[in-house]
């Protein structure tokens, strides 16, 4: 056959939430379009690993609430495709501990939401402990309630966006690992890229797209460029409900909480959900790692021993387990600011990537497929690409 027969618009490599998400996005306007990822659909390697993401709209940033509305509307068309449900609204309490938390994520995420026209409401910590007494907060905490906040179902909503892909005409192709691509002549003097695979086969396309996580930076290798990026291994772990408190952290009970212990430091819990009786609570935090090698990366003794305190200041004893049940393990791609880049490599104008989303990306994905399509056809794009 003809190569000039058999070049695609765009390979999107990479098929986490965001490389799935554009490859759609893709789909949707029919271009012809090829995913290619270096291990099984669905694996645990990377970051879209896991059963459930929280997801919300109080966000700082002006641009993360805009493009969160549009995110729920689009995870919504998603879920009425599969038939599945995919997003659960089960709220969220998002806590200030300190007046400088106070003052710098809850009245600017209180400021944000009321811009927005999103309701949500501020509560003190006696109204906090009398909503949810399985907390031990004090009067002085502020907290800001979203009855919008909830639960993405993660591995399913990757198997929907997936399957949508596949019935719109999209190709996909795992346990490709990419280790070439070049610039080549096609038929009429067209730039064509080549993208190599270990399997030593060639692929050909007119664009490339590179949603390859942690891995971007050894991917981008490949046509010389860097970008200010870190690979860092997360640690989830889950705490054993005690069995007559079972109720007050129920799925149906309680909500998503996250707590701002300072403007730098996170935690949060998610509902049982994955584990029956056991409670996911961790910090949102990273180590640096190779993304290859990221299971010799760890300090758990010292991980669980500030954890641990966190939950004895912040739950009411008895609660939990003074230890984790389980430990889950994932990695993020970090950059300085906790923005993704989404860019154009300066001198293959062909090749795009979008990478660094900081371990808040997967909420944003289907609106991250319509920014990246949008730029990659030559489209207006709706959000300022100049933020990422």
């Amino acid at each position: 056959m003809d190569r000039s027969e058999n070049i695609y618009d765009v390979i999107v490599v990479g098929a986490g939430v965001e490389g799935t998400a554009t490859g759609l996005s893709f789909a949707r306007r029919g271009v012809k379009t090829l995913i290619l990822e270096q291990f099984g659909l669905y694996h645990t390697r990377g970051s879209s690993t896991g059963e459930s993401r929280v997801i919300r709209k109080t966000y700082q940033e002006a641009i993360y609430v805009a493009m969160m509305v549009d995110a729920y509307k689009l995870w919504e068309e998603i879920e009425k495709e599969c038939g599945e449900l995919i997003l659960r609204k089960c709220g969220g309490l998002t806590i200030g501990f300190s007046e400088e938390t106070i003052k710098e994520v809850i009245m600017e995420c209180d400021s944000q939401m009321k811009n927005y026209k999103i309701p949500h409401e501020i509560l003190g910590g006696q109204e906090i402990r009398k909503r949810w007494p399985m907390l031990g907060v004090k009067d002085e905490v502020v907290g800001l309630w979203d009855p919008t906040m909830g639960i993405l179902y993660a591995r399913k909503s990757m198997i929907a966006m997936m399957n949508q892909f596949s019935k719109r005409g999209g190709v996909v192709r795992e346990n490709r690992k990419v280790i070439g691509i070049e610039q080549i002549e096609g038929k009429g003097g067209q730039t064509v890229v080549k993208v190599s695979t270990h399997r030593r086969e060639s692929f050909f396309c007119k664009k490339i797209v590179l949603c390859t996580g942690p891995w971007t930076n050894k991917v981008l290798s490949l046509v010389n460029l860097q970008i200010p990026i870190s690979p860092e291994k997360v640690v989830t772990p889950y705490w054993k409900i005690q069995e007559n408190r079972m109720e007050q952290v129920s799925f149906s009970n309680a909500p998503v909480f996250s707590f701002w212990k300072t403007p730098t430091e996170l935690y949060y819990s998610v509902p049982e959900y994955e584990y029956p009786g056991l409670l996911k609570i961790a910090p949102h935090g990273s180590i640096p790692c190779d993304p290859d090698e990221r299971d010799f990366v760890e300090d758990l003794p010292s991980y669980i021993l500030k954890l641990s305190g966190f939950i004895s200041d912040t739950f009411q004893p008895g609660l939990l387990g003074n230890k984790p049940s389980i430990i889950e393990r994932c990695i993020v791609s970090m950059t300085r600011d906790t923005h993704p880049i989404i860019d154009v490599h300066p001198i293959f104008r062909n090749v795009y990537f979008c990478a660094g989303f900081s371990g808040h990306g997967f909420k944003l994905a289907p609106v991250i497929g319509e920014l990246v399509a949008d730029m990659v056809c030559g489209t207006e794009t709706k959000f300022d690409l100049k933020f990422f």
